[in-house]
């Protein structure tokens, strides 16, 4: 850095950058780790916060490799607030996985899993035995008068069981739920008390957002699509629908479906993958 010790110019940057550029070529890294702000923005001047980019891998077309933004070191030697040494761990397990497999998680967007759209009551059938006496993944979505528009149940990492209309209805006297349903869910308090208003006797049995709090204690990091996006370099998948966040019914149904399905999709990684670090 240039005395006393601040953050270069963009004119001083573009002065280094041809002679940093130019011996990172002639080391052909797999990956480069870029460390704070200043590293980041000399190899792509357009990102701005180190706050959102840390740990997220995008690809440099000047290097052709791949590079990962971190907090750097003295940040948190400092006591930042915002970082911990866990951020900056994962950001080198990001850099890692890229150097032993040449590319990181989600590299295409978001994963889509299979999703199974049921809507009438014959539909039901399909998961009514597969649901009995297991605790499963579930994110019910809502209208702007909290009356229950769309369900997605995950059952494992692959496909989501997506219930509307007479199927969502009918899902709650299904003998299996009415014996009683344990679920697993981000901030699942809202979940259930939606579950109740149907008539079916929930508990919560496993809840990813108190789960990363007990790893990190940290307010403003535990949402489900930040959570996503730093542990699996996932794009956040709301962004279509939050022109109707707050009435969503009157969001387009294809936009609906996916939403909610991801929802519980990313929620159900996050449980298998919190739950080894706990």
């Amino acid at each position: 850095r240039p005395w006393p010790h601040r953050a270069p110019t963009a004119r001083e940057r573009s002065l280094c950058s041809g002679r940093l550029l130019k011996e990172l070529r002639q080391c052909s890294p797999r990956v480069v780790l870029a460390l704070g702000r200043v590293a980041m923005q000399a190899l792509a001047p357009e990102k701005r916060s180190i706050e959102q980019e840390h740990g997220v891998a995008f690809w440099s077309q000047e290097l052709s490799t791949w590079v990962v933004p971190s907090v750097h070191p003295a940040a948190i030697l400092r006591g930042s607030s915002k970082f911990r040494y866990q951020d900056l761990l994962e950001a080198v397990r990001t850099a890692s996985r890229i150097h032993d497999t040449g590319k990181p998680l989600g590299t295409t967007g978001v994963a889509m899993p299979c999703v199974h759209l049921l809507e009438t009551k014959e539909d039901l059938d399909r998961i009514a035995s597969r649901i009995a006496g297991t605790p499963v993944v579930v994110d019910v979505e809502a209208s702007s008068r909290q009356e229950p528009l769309s369900m997605a149940i995950c059952l494992d990492e692959k496909e989501v069981f997506l219930l509307m209309g007479e199927a969502l209805e009918a899902f709650a006297h299904l003998p299996a739920v009415q014996r009683g349903l344990e679920i697993i869910g981000h901030n699942a308090k809202y979940d259930v008390q939606l579950l109740w208003k149907m008539g079916i006797p929930a508990r919560i049995v496993g809840d990813t957002l108190l789960s990363s709090y007990v790893l990190d204690e940290r307010p403003g990091v535990h949402g489900l699509k930040e959570l996503a996006r730093r542990r699996y370099q996932v794009s956040d998948w709301s962004v279509e629908v939050k022109p109707y966040i707050e009435r969503m019914e009157e969001a387009p149904k294809d936009l609906l479906i996916r939403y909610n399905a991801l929802d519980a999709f990313y929620t159900r990684r996050l449980y298998r993958d919190l739950g080894e670090e706990l």
